[in-house]
């Protein structure tokens, strides 16, 4: 049961990941911080170690990511590694996944 919830949380994690889109993202610093999503309770935080930590409010992940450029990397452990697309601008994070599906995200304060 345990295990479930976490492999649950695992792809969650990996959905909002995958669920960006953008233009360019200027540094990776920029991405630094804690995001809470525009339409939604989900929130993702990145870390200066490598880390990202998210929560839908229930349930808390944390994985470790790495930025190239504009591609985000999610590894998932067993369960592969993520990509996603990502953009920034003013407080705004844009993520796009594979098929396209984008969330935006605004930097929490």
């Amino acid at each position: 049961m345990v295990r479930i919830k976490a492999l649950r949380v695992l792809v969650m994690v990996a959905l909002v990941a995958l669920a960006t889109t953008s233009c360019t993202l200027k540094q990776t610093w920029d991405l630094m911080g804690k995001w809470q999503k525009v339409d939604g309770a989900e929130t993702m935080e990145f870390t200066g170690n490598g880390l990202v930590k998210w929560s839908d409010g229930s349930s808390i992940a944390t994985v470790p990511y790495k930025v190239e450029g504009k591609k985000l990397e999610i590894n998932l452990g067993s369960l592969g590694v993520m990509t996603a697309e990502l953009s920034t601008q003013n407080n705004l994070l844009t993520v796009k996944n594979a098929a396209g599906k984008a969330s935006t995200f605004k930097r929490a304060l």
